[in-house]
């Protein structure tokens, strides 16, 4: 049996803003996005996901948008796992 994933970018968007810098983490979703993942319950686990993440880095020292790595999805079960760039 083969385990089908997806494998997700995740960024650390910045934008100036009027009282200062805004950084949030954000996981990509591809135009062409599994079925699986356009549902609540992953939804859920993106917002997961991205809290974990954002606690792991320092996000206020990225000064640009960067791509930080990708976030690969077991299809199957929704888990995941974190690969740093």
């Amino acid at each position: 049996m083969t385990v089908e994933s997806a494998r997700l970018p995740v960024e650390v968007k910045v934008t100036d803003q009027q009282y200062g810098t805004l950084r949030s983490v954000n996981v990509l979703s591809p135009e062409d996005l599994p079925e699986i993942l356009d549902t609540q319950d992953w939804r859920l686990e993106e917002i997961s996901i991205e809290g974990d993440i954002r606690e792991s880095f320092e996000i206020n020292e990225f000064d640009e948008t960067t791509l930080i790595g990708h976030v690969v999805v077991d299809l199957d079960t929704l888990e995941w796992e974190f690969i740093e760039s």
